[in-house]
């Protein structure tokens, strides 16, 4: 449950999370092949509370070139789960979770722990390198025609 809490707070469930609750879950999708553009198969939501459980899924069990949903679960079947939740949990008990967020247990316990591993200053030097390289290349092919 810890690690699922943070599906609607930070993840790919953020636009799915009912206004005012807290809910535990998990999204997920089938893409379609590249060759037929960007979209999925189908798409679901499983999300919970100490109280209920809801999932939600869209799609089509056979797809083709013309015959798939565009676009990602962000921006399919978050409207429809979000609707769901917002209409069933007034009527629960309202259990609240027990159970700490993960980045709370972090700060809890005194870490800064940097999960990205310094990834964006990675992507950084990596682009700079490939910079220099590129503009290597480009005065090396351009000394082939003497300019």
């Amino acid at each position: 449950t810890t690690m699922m809490l943070g599906v609607f707070t930070n993840g790919t469930g953020q636009s799915a999370q009912p206004s005012g609750y807290r809910v535990a879950g998990k999204t997920g999708s089938t893409e379609v092949p590249n060759s037929y553009g960007f979209g999925t198969k189908d798409q679901w939501i499983v999300g919970y509370t100490p109280d209920i459980v809801v999932a939600t899924w869209v799609g089509f069990d056979r797809t083709s070139r013309q015959h798939y949903m565009q676009g990602i679960s962000e921006t399919g079947i978050t409207r429809l789960y979000k609707a769901e939740m917002e209409g069933i949990l007034p009527y629960t008990a309202q259990t609240q979770f027990t159970e700490k967020a993960p980045n709370q247990i972090v700060k809890d316990n005194g870490s800064n722990f940097d999960w990205t591993g310094g990834l964006g200053q990675k992507i950084q030097d990596g682009i700079g390198s490939a910079g220099q390289k590129i503009n290597e290349w480009y005065n090396s092919v351009k000394g082939l025609f003497g300019q």
